[in-house]
């Protein structure tokens, strides 16, 4: 169902439904329409505030904006200058529609007015872009009420801030004037709590949520001095300790009381803030490398303080095929032995693909690869007449 200004309603009952957890009216929902606007795959979708349009990124380098309150118009169709896959985009609070943010994976963060087409001339600059980070810039996160103000996570393991009314591009080598958060893994999701926007969530590759504060947080360029800030609240998933499994998404609740929590390869948690939201305790694991100064060390209590609940969306493993489960699972259910990934194998692959991450993420082998991703472009998909679709 797609809200419109005619069915206040119907929108209100189906969001006090959502939030009861009726699981009737989850399964009572359908497809509305299917939008075919798109010559790669879709990696992203967000709502305007108003609910009016939303907004589409894909391995096509474009931005799509789609008025779904007239007959869901294509509005815009943009041709960014990203160089790879762009896997998120924001609407900027409190701007029109037009004013978007994307990122994608050579790194490269654009601040774009769809109103203005880029010229030809200008595919190939680095135009109201930012290219700070060294790696995949995984997800963006705007402030609410604030247009000027957003947050990126990125596979070099910093989350950075960013203000346009400072610069509205960088691009210098190894630049370290807007990190807000050194971590010691790849950061993969981050989301701003709406009931409380100074708390922010982030999910790192060692299957753990942090939730900071972001008042004690500064960046160089706003001239603040870096020290050792702890996160406020730490989550991992019980049993995920051993194994690492990268985070995909995490959101706060409406009501900012708890923390969604996706796993690749795993199930759907859910980190219960109570209490200890608004007041820094100690964390399941070490902020610094294992052993380091400022290291930190959990205690009993606080196991109990942040309850977890583990969740699961029937049929919904997209990122290792239709039919893939976890391995707890599959054993429990007495699954073949093909479909169970050894351990050996598990961790072999994880080895390569963070070798491979680590090369790709090298900027020189960006910059060698980076002039012919355009012509790669111009022959796949849209040549054969493919088209991906976005279904509401």
């Amino acid at each position: 169902m797609i809200p419109t200004r005619s069915n206040s309603t119907t929108v209100l009952k189906l969001t006090l439904c959502l939030n009861a957890g009726s699981l009737n009216m989850v399964q009572r929902l359908c497809i509305l329409r299917k939008l075919p606007i798109h010559n790669g795959c879709v990696n992203c979708i967000c709502w305007s505030p108003n609910g009016e349009y939303l907004l589409s990124g894909s391995d096509d380098h474009h931005l799509v904006v789609t008025n779904t309150l007239k007959d869901f118009k294509t509005e815009v169709r943009y041709q960014t200058n990203h160089r790879a896959n762009i896997f998120n985009a924001k609407f900027l609070p409190e701007r029109s529609y037009t004013s978007v943010i994307s990122c994608s994976g050579d790194g490269l963060i654009t601040f774009s007015d769809l109103n203005v087409p880029i010229p030809p001339s200008y595919l190939t600059s680095d135009t109201n872009s930012f290219s700070c980070h060294t790696g995949t810039v995984y997800e963006l996160a705007t402030i609410p009420h604030d247009p000027n103000t957003f947050l990126s996570a990125g596979e070099d393991y910093t989350v950075r801030c960013f203000d346009l009314r400072v610069k509205s591009k960088c691009h210098k080598m190894l630049c370290e004037d807007d990190i807000l958060i050194q971590c010691q893994r790849a950061v993969t999701a981050i989301s701003i709590n709406e009931m409380a926007p100074y708390q922010m969530a982030i999910g790192t590759s060692d299957s753990t949520v942090r939730i900071f504060d972001r008042r004690m947080l500064g960046t160089v360029s706003a001239g603040y001095v870096p020290r050792n800030t702890r996160p406020i609240v730490v989550f991992t998933a019980p049993g995920l300790d051993a194994r690492p499994y990268r985070i995909t998404s995490v959101a706060f609740s409406p009501d900012g009381r708890d923390v969604l929590a996706s796993y690749s390869s795993e199930y759907l948690y859910l980190f219960n803030l109570g209490q200890t939201a608004s007041r820094p305790v100690e964390c399941s694991q070490g902020w610094t490398e294992e052993g380091g100064e400022g290291s930190d060390v959990r205690g009993e209590d606080d196991v109990k303080a942040c309850p977890v609940r583990r969740l699961r969306l029937g049929g919904d493993w997209s990122d290792t095929g239709p039919d893939a489960r976890p391995e707890s699972e599959a054993v429990r259910d007495g699954a073949e032995a093909s479909q169970v990934r050894p351990n050996v194998h598990t961790t072999v692959m994880q080895r390569m693909t963070d070798l491979l991450t680590r090369i790709l993420n090298d900027p020189m082998t960006r910059a060698a690869i980076a002039g012919g991703d355009r012509d790669v472009e111009q022959h796949a998909g849209i040549s054969e007449g493919k088209t991906y679709s976005i279904y509401l």
